[in-house]
């Protein structure tokens, strides 16, 4: 599955990431939120 999120120029240039770090901590913060959530397994969330 894909998923676009839209970040404003300003915003994404002042938090100083590359878009494939952005995109990395992103994954991490969902895979995270869902476990904690009870939403996915540990290892669902290790994928």
């Amino acid at each position: 599955m894909n998923l676009a999120i839209s970040i404003p120029d300003n915003i994404f240039f002042g938090i100083n990431q590359t878009k494939e770090s952005l995109t990395n901590i992103i994954k991490e913060k969902l895979a995270l939120e869902l476990y904690k959530t009870h939403q996915i397994s540990l290892s669902q969330g290790a994928k």
